[in-house]
């Protein structure tokens, strides 16, 4: 059965649904009604065809194309004949060529097997040959040594046997030699040991040499670096951080005095008059850092400065009124058992009265309480 006879037996719906032409257009193809389908068209539905429903309608295209070119079909199917006779004389020449290829290349094949197994013949002989070769060779290897160790064991006998002091001599010098050897391989041991701990010694009095210049050159280098290059004057940051800050101890009670700006003089002046009259007394402070902190201090009224870089708690006595400089706000003041924290990770500036307690201040008022 040919495609085209499958296409006859199909749905018409079923078509129409899978390829979207219409029931009459393919009833036109299945008739081969050619004058009622456009030319420009009827390549294209045979293509969908094809295409959708898996067949092979080039007969009909064939056919088509013959019947717009010569206007009828009666001629077609003679032409039809003549065409498949000679395909059909032209595959069966064919067929026979194949055969007769297929034929000589058998003979060969065989031909060739037939030499690859005569080889491999000739080649399973010369090997059971070398084989007893081989054999013949190793036993008279054998039978070789074996004269050999009679010869052996015959002159033997005739062997004179060593006397004892021979023998004690021998035993002497292989004593004294393992006994120099223990020796050098004890001195090696105890020169490596002693060689290993003067280097790790070493390295470690180096380590700790380097580590101590360190120390000392960022002791050298800090305060320089804040006090004279990195420091600029930022007051708007120190407001900022003023306002989140609860710096005064009585607040409440001397919160206009904590007002007033500290680079007066007047205010200067009332404090060398309370130091004048004995009012203040002695305070300890303690400064607990909560990260390496560098920290410097200028007593108001005698103008004594002094810094520290320390990692750990350190305590100092004031006297009178003094300003601080701090590398970093991270840390705790302690002053006579009253704590107040800090997490300020910039640099910070107070200033310490005993009415007053820690007021922040900016770095020209520091400056301020510095000069002379």
């Amino acid at each position: 059965m040919t495609d085209f006879e499958k296409l006859k037996n199909m749905n018409l719906q079923d078509i129409r649904n899978k390829t979207r032409i219409s029931v009459e257009r393919l009833q036109d193809i299945i008739n081969k009604n050619f004058d009622n389908i456009d030319p420009t068209r009827a390549h294209g539905f045979i293509k969908i065809l094809e295409r959708d429903l898996h067949l092979n309608l080039d007969d009909w295209v064939q056919e088509y194309d013959y019947y717009k070119s010569h206007g009828n079909t009666q001629d077609f199917t003679l032409n039809q004949t003549v065409i498949q006779t000679n395909t059909t004389v032209q595959e069966n020449t064919q067929i026979a060529k194949t055969e007769d290829t297929f034929n000589e290349s058998l003979v060969s094949h065989l031909e060739k097997h037939d030499e690859i197994q005569q080889d491999s013949k000739d080649e399973s002989n010369k090997r059971q040959n070398n084989d007893r070769e081989s054999k013949i060779y190793k036993s008279n290897i054998v039978k070789e040594k074996e004269q050999k160790r009679n010869k052996q064991k015959l002159s033997g006998i005739n062997i004179e046997i060593s006397t004892p002091k021979t023998q004690y001599s021998l035993r002497s010098k292989v004593v004294i030699t393992s006994g120099i050897i223990g020796i050098l391989l004890v001195v090696i041991v105890v020169y490596f040991l002693s060689v290993v701990t003067n280097s790790h010694s070493s390295k470690i009095t180096q380590d700790n040499n380097i580590q101590k210049e360190n120390i000392e050159k960022d002791l050298r280098t800090y305060p320089k670096i804040s006090l004279q290059e990195a420091l600029k004057d930022d007051e708007n940051m120190l407001q900022d951080t003023q306002k989140d800050e609860s710096l005064n101890r009585d607040k409440t009670t001397h919160q206009d005095k904590d007002s007033q700006t500290l680079s007066d003089t007047s205010y200067v002046k009332e404090l060398q008059n309370n130091v004048a009259k004995n009012q203040f007394d002695v305070y300890h402070l303690t400064v607990i850092p909560k990260k390496d902190v560098w920290f410097a201090w200028t007593d108001t009224i005698t103008k004594k400065k002094g810094d520290k870089y320390s990692a750990k708690a350190v305590t100092m006595e004031l006297y009178n009124p003094t300003a601080f400089h701090f590398g970093n706000g991270i840390l705790t003041l302690e002053i006579d058992g009253e704590k107040i924290e800090y997490n300020q990770a910039s640099v910070m500036y107070l200033l310490y009265t005993p009415k007053s307690g820690f007021k922040t201040i900016t770095q020209k008022e520091y400056k301020t309480f510095g000069s002379k």
